[in-house]
């Protein structure tokens, strides 16, 4: 039986101290597997919204919503991304899907080209092809080569298991994917 659930996108100068507060703890929750340092070192990009997720009073599933501006191939891109996660006893019902396409339908509101997420390594196959399958239904592709990032220290970072979707240009959208220059999110750190 599929339960009802209430999404909404909330403006960060929007969001209640108790919204923020039980957005975090889900968080940390869903993402056990990423450390402080991490997050501290490479996620450290304040959001501009955050998707929220009710079944009645309980906050289930979320997603930080972001936004830069980077330069490719001489071009200026508004980029969007975001990071969601969904209560571990809920997946597979739709909802982290559900998100998804608010966070990206806001992400296309605010004007950005693209969205773009980081999915992690191929290091557990199963996991990674999982969470490919699942952002590839929601228009993702898979980046042809590593990403570029800088941390808090401003140090070039590289890693695999970038995505980008087309929210408001079919034509940048393809141009990065067959691209020969590695997409950057710099000159600003971290990755979100």
């Amino acid at each position: 039986m599929a339960i009802a659930i209430d999404v909404s996108v909330v403006e960060e100068g929007a969001l209640t101290s108790e919204q923020a507060d039980t957005f975090l703890q889900l968080a940390i929750r869903c993402f056990a597997d990423v450390t402080a340092e991490e997050v501290e070192e490479d996620f450290c990009r304040p959001p501009v919204a955050r998707v929220l997720a009710y079944a009645g009073e309980a906050l289930v599933a979320g997603a930080e919503v972001f936004k830069r501006v980077v330069e490719y191939e001489g071009q200026v891109v508004t980029v969007g991304g975001f990071g969601p996660f969904t209560r571990e006893d809920l997946r597979g019902q739709g909802i982290g899907a559900r998100v998804c396409r608010a966070a990206m339908d806001y992400l296309r509101e605010q004007g950005c080209a693209i969205a773009f997420l980081s999915i992690g390594t191929e290091d557990e196959p199963g996991p990674f092809y999982a969470r490919l399958r699942f952002y590839e239904r929601l228009g993702f592709r898979r980046l042809p080569g590593p990403f570029v990032y800088a941390n808090v220290r401003g140090e070039l970072k590289e890693e695999g298991g970038g995505l980008i979707a087309p929210l408001g240009s079919m034509e940048l959208f393809e141009r990065v994917l067959r691209g020969d220059a590695p997409f950057a999110l710099t000159p600003e750190p971290g990755y979100w």
